[in-house]
Parts: structure tokens; sequence; C-alpha cells
């Protein structure tokens, strides 16, 4: 009798971290079907004792991401670049042809002032999260050779069905509150949702892309845009109004939320659809609009 085939043996094998975080999770629920598996958890396994023989492709999820209770510059370094580069390392040494390293546009700062940041930009991140992306991109590409692959793609916000932190905050706001200061934000900020980036990280790993790559909707948005998109999605009567003075008094009082909200950070990314013949299937409009299903079916 012949001996029965695995279809998975035939799959490029795929080694994931951060396999239970917003983007991970959401890619593997959409393409795990399109490829052999294998997850690894900085959290609660070892890596010298993960084995990466056989792997084709390392995609590399797991992040420290901005705790407010927690800026020390050791962890945020041991998490973002440490854990990389050890991780990039045996991948290498192990015969894995291609990393591709999840990065994010605070490499370049807080805000873009005047025209978007392309991939060509100066980076001159803030924050320790941004800084330590940075430096674990300069140290892969240091990696790099021909029998070595190094993809980074850079991200600004992502949402979509899942999302947590401040998009979710922002959709339980509009979900409560009838009026709400935050209309005439003439603002432009870049975000990519979900399904945009897994469409992305896919296309990036079957081509074997080398280089710097961006993730993003067709087009950035402002605060005020964004924030009509989710009312009219939640179908509630939230009305957006103009207060004066409000964002000198958020400027001062909430610093960081006023620069979130008012401030520019858009990425060009028609260099990274060019290269890679990329077009985002989904509009900001159309990725609000599955967010919000979810989030009504959820809560």
């Amino acid at each position: 009798m012949q001996k029965s085939t695995n279809l998975k043996d035939k799959f490029l094998k795929l080694l994931v971290t951060g396999s239970s975080g917003f983007i991970g999770s959401s890619f593997l629920q959409e393409k795990e079907q399109n490829y052999s598996v294998k997850t690894f958890s900085f959290q609660t396994e070892r890596l010298d004792e993960l084995s990466v023989e056989g792997v084709d492709t390392v995609l590399h999820l797991a992040a420290l991401v901005h705790q407010p209770d927690n800026n020390e510059h050791e962890t945020y370094m041991i998490a973002n670049y440490k854990s990389t580069i050890d991780l990039a390392k045996k991948s290498k040494e192990q015969g894995v042809r291609h990393f591709v390293f999840m990065s994010s546009v605070k490499v370049y700062g807080e805000e873009s002032k005047g025209d978007c940041f392309t991939e060509d930009s100066e980076c001159n991140p803030v924050d320790i999260y941004g800084k330590s992306k940075l430096e674990a991109e300069k140290a892969l590409l240091l990696l790099e050779d021909k029998a070595f692959v190094i993809s980074i793609i850079r991200t600004p916000l992502v949402y979509g069905p899942g999302v947590k932190a401040n998009v979710f905050n922002i959709m339980k706001l509009l979900s409560k509150f009838t009026y709400l200061p935050f209309a005439n934000i003439p603002n432009r900020r870049s975000m990519v949702y979900i399904g945009n980036l897994v469409q992305l990280i896919e296309l990036i790993i079957m081509k074997r892309a080398s280089g710097i790559f961006f993730a993003s909707d067709p087009k950035p948005v402002s605060t005020s845009y964004f924030f009509s998109l989710i009312s009219q999605a939640l179908h509630k009567k939230a009305r957006l109004f103009y207060l004066p003075g409000f964002s000198f008094f958020l400027r001062i009082l909430k610093p960081n939320t006023f620069q979130k909200l008012y401030t520019d950070l858009c990425i060009d990314a028609s260099l990274t659809q060019k290269k890679l013949g990329f077009t985002p299937r989904y509009t900001t409009q159309e990725g609000v609009e599955k967010m919000i299903r979810w989030y009504k079916d959820e809560h």
C-alpha cells in the first residue's frame, strides 16, 4: 500500500511569533490554510530550545508595544531588539531563507510635518518603542545576504475586527456619548485595515521580497473623518462639534492624546505598491464597517 502524503508538507513552512496578538491571530485566521505553520511564544517558550530547521520563512510579529506604566529602556530593547536579533541569527544559522519583521512608522517619530513620510525619509524616533524598532531594523539588515532575505514592514495604526487599545476605546466612546468636540480637525493620519495588512504580508512572503515596505490604506484620513465613519457604522447619533480652546487645553493637559488626535502622521505607500504590484483591497470606510460589525457582535 502506498504511504499517504501529508498535503501540508507541500506548503511553505512558516514560523510565526506573536500568533496570539491582533495581527498574528488575524493573519492565521485568514491565511493559515495556505502554509504549514509553526508558532513560537517568547513569553512561554525558550528560544534556545527552538528549532527552525526546515522553516522557509519566519514572520516575526511579537513585540512589546506602548505600555503606559513601563517605559524602561532595557525592557523594550530586550523585547524588540535583542529577541528579534537572536531569533534572526538562529534562523540564518539553521537555513531559513526569509525573515519578515513587523516594524512601525514610529521609527520616523510622532509627526510628519509637511509631506508624508517615504521609505527614504530620515528616521528620528522619539520614544523607546520607536528606537527599539529602528535598532532592530538596522541589525537585521546587516544579517541579510542572498541566502537570507530580510523584509521590514512599517505600519501606522492598525484597526479592524479584534482590535484593542486606542481604537477600541474610541468605539466605546462614540457608542456612549452623543456630543464630542472632535469636529474640523484638518490633520492627515495614515492607518491600515487589518485585511489590507494581511494581504500585504502574504504578498511579501510569496514574493520573498527584500526591503522596507509600507502598509497603509489607500489614503490618509483626518481624525474627524475616522470618528465620523465609526459613528455612522455604529448607527449612533454621535455628533462631532467644534469647541474653541479645547485643543489648546488638551495639548497642555494631555499632550500625548493631543498628538494622536490633532497632528499629522502620514506615509506615502506608493513605492511599496509599485514594487510589489500591490493594491489595498479595502477602503478605510469598508474596513471600519467590518470592524464595527465585529464590535457589535462581540459587545
